[in-house]
């Protein structure tokens, strides 16, 4: 039981340790900065709670929109968003059942395949819409970032921070406006593995099957020793018989004249 006891808890350890497969952006701050010619203002200036992420194999993706207006081309719009980036990896091997990986994006679009192993991927566009939807009369400079973590050796969690920036303009005398934001994306080949949990339901399982018939085993072997007992005290007289020629004592004596 002991021994059992000892593969539990190391089973356990060991599901704690593995590395799960996920990808996740989260955007945890933005600032919005209007520059005109008699200088700048600070008009938004917040901590933020946006997270796209998936667990397991799929993928996932979500918006974050700003609604922007200048009122002439003398102003301009600075925006910048703080954001991190997780990957993690088991670094098995991925059979599918999927084989390619493409961020929905019309006009831009990146793909990723697994290449038989598990990987994960997530990227970030800020400011790049779709042409045939935006405002001509009002632009904007573009950023992005993407992560790739896959292989099979590439086992373990991977954390990049960092900043994503943009710069808002218009050409025309009487200003325009127009949505812009961020669009994030993130990926994950994960391969259908037991989690930590089933594992230790299954072991634990397994332990109390165990301690059970630990439990059972004493009774049947001493069932089994009073049996034989029993047959050896019941025989005697035979056995004294087939020894000494002696059929029972305490009747022969009783017998005699």
């Amino acid at each position: 039981m002991k021994a059992i006891a000892v593969m539990v808890l190391a089973a356990c350890l060991g599901a704690g340790a593995r590395a799960q497969t996920f990808a996740e952006v989260a955007l945890t701050h933005v600032q919005q900065t209007l520059v005109t010619p008699g200088g700048s203002v600070v008009v938004r200036d917040e901590d933020l709670s946006f997270v796209v992420s998936v667990h397991g194999d799929g993928e996932g993706a979500g918006a974050f929109g700003l609604d922007i207006s200048l009122s002439s081309p003398d102003q301009q719009m600075e925006v910048v968003f703080d954001y991190t980036i997780t990957l993690s990896s088991r670094g098995l091997p991925y059979p599918g059942p999927r084989s390619e990986f493409c961020t929905p994006v019309q006009f831009f679009s990146q793909c990723v395949e697994p290449f038989g192993a598990e990987g994960t991927f997530a990227q970030i566009l800020l400011n790049r819409r779709d042409p045939r939807n935006a405002n001509p009369f009002i632009e904007a400079s573009i950023d992005e970032v993407s992560l790739t973590f896959a292989g099979t050796g590439n086992v373990g969690r991977l954390l990049q921070s960092g900043q994503l920036s943009s710069t808002v303009f218009t050409t025309v005398e009487e200003g325009a406006s127009d949505r812009f934001g961020v669009n994030a994306f993130v990926n994950a080949f994960a391969s259908p593995v037991p989690e930590a949990s089933t594992w230790v339901s299954m072991l634990a399982g397994i332990a109390l099957l165990a301690a059970a018939s630990a439990r059972r085993r004493p009774a049947g072997v001493a069932a089994r020793r009073v049996s034989r007992y029993r047959a050896a005290v019941m025989n005697w007289p035979k056995a004294l018989k087939a020894q000494f020629g002696i059929s029972a004592l305490c009747t022969d004596s009783r017998s005699k004249p």
